[in-house]
């Protein structure tokens, strides 16, 4: 499957700029329907000292209630070999942490600094890793081994309004021994590449 293809450029062909003074946990005004959001992390220092961390982009309506997000984490610790605890992902608020789903086999980890874009489009939610599909055309119920599974928030299985909701701004938030994000930028909506 041949990646979507990202514009990272302004209108004058320069590249648009990464922010990297970060505002966790603090509402950013973004566009839903002409933007995605990507966020830079690097995961060497947590996996290596093998420490938890985990960094969230959840998106909020006007109220600046968490509708929808995505989330991802290293564990820390190790499995009884000694081989580190996988990375896992989770939908924010769909899945409670002892849901939290593994990557996809196809799933290279990147050593180093990632890049994660995220966007939601025709009601859908769509990932990045690094410029290669993650997820596409994500719905709970509907892509499998995605669900929500979040009985507290969802007591009677009443996700759909939270799903559809207008989003007018971008949180972040996150733990990797007291570091936030290297940085965060919003792009155009990325354009599907034809395969080729």
């Amino acid at each position: 499957m041949v990646a979507a293809s990202l514009d990272t450029t302004t209108a004058a062909d320069e590249e648009i700029p990464w922010i990297t003074e970060i505002l966790m946990k603090d509402a950013i005004p973004f566009d839903e329907d002409k933007t995605a959001v990507e966020m830079k992390v690097s995961w060497s220092d947590a996996i290596a000292s093998n420490k938890y961390m985990w960094y969230n982009v959840n998106f909020h309506d006007s109220d600046r209630n968490l509708k929808i997000g995505f989330g991802v984490s290293n564990p820390g610790g190790e499995l009884a070999d000694g081989t580190p605890l996988p990375l896992s992902w989770a939908l924010n608020p769909c899945t409670q942490l002892q849901h939290r789903m593994p990557l996809p086999e196809n799933f290279v980890y990147s050593e180093g600094e990632s890049i994660w874009t995220v966007w939601k489009e025709d009601g859908k939610l769509n990932i990045l890793y690094n410029g290669e599909d993650f997820l596409r055309d994500g719905y709970p119920g509907v892509t499998e081994g995605l669900d929500c599974l979040n009985p507290t928030r969802y007591p009677d299985g009443q996700w759909k309004p939270d799903w559809e909701a207008e989003l007018k701004s971008v949180w972040f938030s996150g733990y990797n021994a007291g570091k936030k994000l290297d940085g965060y930028r919003f792009i155009p909506i990325p354009v599907d590449a034809e395969p080729g």
